[in-house]
This record gives C-alpha cells, sequence and structure tokens, in this order.
C-alpha cells in the first residue's frame, strides 16, 4: 500500500453515507458544498454514487478566503462537467442571489410538471451535503433566516438530519458531514486539517 494513502473512518460517517442514500428519495435536488480554498480535496469523490444521479448544484462556499481567479478556474472546471457552479460566501452572503433561480433551472422540467397537475407552487425539496465544516449549516441558516441549525468552527456538529423551510418555497436537509473511507493522497488529509475538516491528530501536518 502507498505510505501517502491514509485510512480512517469513523462510525458515524458509515451512519451518515447510509443516511444519504435513504432519504435521497425525499427530495428533487442536492446541493453539493466545497470548500473554495480546496475544491478538490473537499469533494468527495463518492458523491456521485452517494446520491445516485440526483440533479446536483454545487456551492464554492468560503469563497472570500480563496483567491478569486483560482475560484474562478474551479467554476469553470466543474461548469465544464455539466452542472451549475456557484461561488458563494455565507458571511457577505455572496451568490445567495443565484442560488434560487439555478435551483429552478435546474428542476425546470419537474416545476412544469407540477404545474400541470394542478399543483403549481409544490415546495421544492433539497438535500445539503459537504465533508464537515464546509459551511453546510451556516448556508440552511441563511437561507431559513433562522439559526435552527447549529454552527461551530469544528467538524462534526450536525450529528442527524434537519429540516428547515425558507420563504422560497424551498425546504433543505441539512446531512451531517460526511468523508470517505481513505484519502489516496497525503495533501488532501493535510488539506482538510488544516481548514478544519477533519481534527489535527488523523494526519500529522507536515
Amino acid at each position: 500500500m502507498p505510505t501517502d494513502i491514509i485510512q480512517w473512518f469513523p462510525g458515524h460517517m458509515a451512519k451518515t453515507r447510509r443516511l444519504i442514500e435513504e432519504n435521497l428519495k425525499h427530495v428533487d435536488i442536492v446541493i453539493e458544498l466545497l470548500d473554495a480554498r480546496i475544491p478538490q480535496s473537499s469533494r468527495n469523490p463518492e458523491i456521485e454514487r452517494l446520491t445516485a444521479g440526483k440533479p446536483m448544484i454545487t456551492l464554492l462556499n468560503k469563497s472570500q478566503l480563496a483567491d478569486p481567479d483560482e475560484t474562478e478556474k474551479w467554476r469553470r472546471h466543474y461548469t465544464g462537467e455539466g452542472r451549475i457552479c456557484i461561488p458563494f460566501d455565507c458571511v457577505g452572503k455572496k451568490g445567495l442571489d443565484k442560488l434560487m433561480p439555478a435551483i429552478r433551472t435546474v428542476l425546470a422540467d419537474k416545476i412544469e410538471r407540477y404545474d400541470q397537475k394542478g399543483m403549481s407552487g409544490r415546495r421544492l425539496k433539497a438535500m445539503v451535503v459537504g465533508i464537515p465544516n464546509v459551511g453546510k449549516s451556516s448556508l440552511i441558516n441563511l437561507l431559513g433566516g433562522t439559526k435552527k441549525a447549529k454552527v461551530e468552527n469544528r467538524p462534526g456538529v450536525t450529528l442527524r438530519p434537519q429540516w428547515v423551510s425558507t420563504a422560497e418555497g424551498l425546504d433543505l436537509m441539512d446531512m451531517p458531514g460526511v468523508l470517505w473511507p481513505r484519502f489516496d493522497h497525503r495533501e488532501t488529509g493535510e488539506n482538510l486539517a488544516i481548514t478544519g475538516a477533519i481534527k489535527d491528530d488523523v494526519v500529522e501536518l507536515l
């Protein structure tokens, strides 16, 4: 086994993976949060499989802490993969005005079917996913206009799924942060530790 592979997987992470798979049937779309400072390291390589092809929007959160030029490169990269990607800042509300229009664009066909069935105005449901401490609960509170989701600057604060309603006709499911069983590159583990996604003792920082 290569020496730079870091293997770890707390039991609650396996539980969160199951929760994502079990609750997908309750949502219309997945909102994936990445850390704009480390987009590649903060993207769960299993997320496509876990979300089973559900429509997805990617937010490059904490963009106020990242290099704007690099963030734009990553936005173009993910857009090139055929998804909507928005630089976002839960503190300064950057990108907030683009999120709901993007959701309605992605779900346009479903919304049209609702309208045809006389279900116009039916609330949309989204699952918010991402690694620990990437800002999922901050996004929930921003959109919900409340502080229903607990927020702290450390991983592992959200322990179970939470539903929060917004005034935009959108219900959000906040999931606990989830990582993957092993990091194939030591740099990934180091980046996650530096940005607070995992505890420092998971990987020995150089």
